[in-house]
């Protein structure tokens, strides 16, 4: 039983069953060790065939309409008693259950997704056991220990609306919204991966000692058990609680008033019907994280899904501990394409071994119980999209490990240009704040309040007129009611205005033509910068970017006008051909306030906080300046004319 609000649950009622002719001994439970990792989190243990005939074994017959004796007094047959209880025949057995689903979506523990409609309770147990990375045998056990479905030859509905008992606290009655057998096996499945994934919030973790009490009444008393595996971790936080003495000797009945009897359960019940929980797998493994990085150095981490354009790398890490018999060497351990084996991946590029092989193992070799690494980088296929990219771990020419469903979400640029509604005036009462700023209709001039005190315009990336104020982190611009433009430093002190006041309703609108200009209620003018570009402006076109800043909607074209790199208000920086996205930062969603070509060579995308969002790394090599070519090639170059950084997307269209 699981309690969903904190990850405690609770079995208390013994299901007993005749013992086997080779009986158990209580003294062979290990509370530290109640099952492998190796074993619990193995998917393909079972296929649904093999599923649907172990089911059909443990009930040859269904007693489907309850003509069997009850065993209860006053109520001669299982009919009459379900009857009597709200429960009339007929009755269906697990093994010919069916439901139709609406299925599932992958998930970050359910890796895998179960597709739609009627299926068998063998063909659900599968499913989900391949989306979770959870064993079958394991969610076989789960329904007998919680609603002894597996055995039972005339169960009622509600064995199976709480199949798996999750979402069933000891305090109250079951939350309806996981009502249900399908609800039920899938969320008790993505459950023991969330205490994977979340170990830090649940109260049991592998690797770990916690006192574990034998019964709810904590008068009964517990023991500190050293948890050996996350896959016994996780039975505790489902069920917290471990077998008194009682409930040992009497393996398969009751024990005591301090008696519980949920994982000794699981435990006996696994052994009975496929074995010894504990692996002789040479080679398994626990998953331990994933991470994604738009740098090699994999020093900026992508925070929601990663976004590649077609062509550009992303850069991934996972971690993962050894869980075999058998210590990992690089020479032999490698990260394999999964869902299928071996499966050609279009997210290859040339630092994978093939392009079924993103890596070895980075470290030497890893003991068992130890943690390894695998990092490699993945290119962005041609076709724009949202896709799950699968991989696992194998000992090369000896085994695939347990596959766990580890997966990458990847989203490949698609998004279009940006379009031309701008903020090119500034209304009487609007101001703008650090980081604000004006664009020209046509994107060729902007007037922005700089981080570092000034007010700054700019005309074809050339600082063409400024207040000469700085160093104030929090001036600000005011157009103000009276028609006074006014430049405040952060204690509301004047650093400068345009003089204009006793003109209510006066408004500043940056022009096409690249002049800053305040206009009064009659379209007067009342002041300008006098920033006028010659009569050819209009067939200029940006090609190189030496200093400053590129604004949001703010772009760098080729003189043909078929390249284009815009910095999108998405915050993603793109480098555009006639048909298609070429190159991205991957930075979208992430507020992008500027892109700067500082003096010290590095191109620098920054966001609100000062923070750089993706770089160049190219700080050492001198004052430089970025070319958007007619080739498609996007290339930062230093003062000898020598290339020091590329997008490598030259012929592409």
């Amino acid at each position: 039983m699981f309690v969903l609000a904190v990850a405690l649950g609770i079995v208390f009622a013994a299901i007993t069953f005749s013992a086997p002719v080779s009986a158990l001994s209580g003294s062979d439970f290990n509370a530290t060790r109640i099952i492998d990792d190796a074993l619990f989190f193995s998917p393909n243990t079972m296929n649904s065939g093999d599923i649907q005939a172990f089911l059909s074994a443990k009930v040859p017959a269904c007693d489907t309409n309850g003509t069997q004796p009850s065993g209860r007094t006053g109520y001669p047959t299982r009919a009459d008693w379900g009857r009597a209880n709200g429960y009339a025949p007929p009755y269906t057995c697990l093994k010919d259950y069916s439901q139709s689903i609406q299925g599932s979506s992958a998930d970050s523990y359910c890796g895998g997704s179960v597709s739609a409609g009627t299926k068998s309770a063998a063909q659900i147990i599968y499913d989900v056991s391949q989306a979770c990375g959870v064993s079958s045998k394991v969610m076989i056990v789960l329904l007998q220990k919680e609603q002894s479905l597996v055995t039972d030859e005339w169960p009622w509905s509600i064995q199976y609306r709480s199949a798996t008992g999750y979402g069933c606290p000891d305090t109250a009655p079951c939350d309806a919204e996981y009502y249900g057998f399908f609800n039920q096996v899938y969320n008790a499945a993505r459950q023991f991966q969330r205490y994977v994934k979340q170990s830090g919030l649940f109260n049991y973790t592998g690797g770990k000692t916690n006192f574990v009490q034998y019964n709810p009444n904590a008068g009964c008393g517990g023991s500190n058990v050293a948890i050996q595996n996350q896959a016994t971790a996780g039975l505790y936080n489902y069920t917290p609680y471990q077998p008194n003495q009682a409930a040992l000797n009497n393996l398969y009945g009751t024990g005591d008033s301090c008696s519980a009897y949920g994982n000794r359960n699981f435990w006996r019940m696994y052994i009975d019907w496929f074995g010894s929980p504990l692996s002789t797998v040479a080679y398994a493994w626990m998953y331990e994280g994933q991470w994604a990085y738009s740098d090699a150095a994999r020093t900026q981490q992508f925070t929601s899904v990663p976004t590649v354009a077609p062509g550009e790398k992303i850069y991934m890490r996972i971690k993962a501990r050894n869980m075999g018999t058998q210590t990992w060497d690089s020479s032999f351990l490698r990260l394999g394409t999964s869902r299928s084996m071996d499966r050609v991946s279009q997210f290859a590029e040339a630092g994978w071994l093939s392009s079924v092989r993103p890596a070895q193992l980075t470290e030497a070799s890893i003991a068992p119980g130890q943690i390894g690494t695998f990092d490699f980088a993945i290119l962005g296929p041609s076709s724009a999209g949202t896709y799950n990219e699968y991989f696992n771990i194998l000992a090369e020419n000896r085994a695939w490990l347990n596959d766990l469903g580890l997966y990458y979400t990847v989203n490949v640029n698609s998004v279009a240009n940006p379009s031309n509604t701008l903020n090119t005036s500034l209304n009487s009462g609007a101001s703008l704040n650090r980081d604000d700023y004006l664009l020209s209709p046509d994107s060729q001039s902007v007037l922005a309040v700089q981080r570092d005190g000034n007010l700054v315009l700019y005309s074809n990336f050339q600082a063409v007129w400024n207040t000469g104020a700085l160093g104030g982190s929090t001036n600000r611009l005011v157009m103000q009611t009276d028609g006074n433009l006014v430049f405040y430093d952060q204690n509301n002190r004047t650093l400068w205005s345009s003089q204009t006041n006793n003109n209510p309703g006066a408004r500043l609108v940056l022009q096409t033509d690249g002049n800053l200009v305040i206009y009064s209620t009659s379209n007067a003018v009342l002041w300008a910068t006098y920033t006028t570009h010659n009569p050819n402006h209009l067939n200029y076109i940006n090609t190189t970017f030496k200093t400053g800043a590129l604004y949001p909607r703010q772009s760098i074209d080729t003189t043909d006008r078929r390249f284009r790199l815009v910095l999108q208000p998405d915050g993603n920086l793109v480098l555009y051909s006639p048909n298609r996205a070429l190159w991205a930062t991957g930075t979208d969603g992430k507020s992008a306030a500027y892109l700067a070509m500082q003096t010290d060579g590095n191109l620098v995308l920054y966001d609100h906080n000062n923070q750089p969002l993706w770089y160049t790394n190219t700080s050492a090599v001198g004052k430089s300046y970025l070319a958007m070519q007619t080739d498609g090639n996007l290339v930062l170059y230093n003062l000898l004319n020598q290339h020091t950084w590329l997008s490598h997307t030259a012929g592409s269209l």
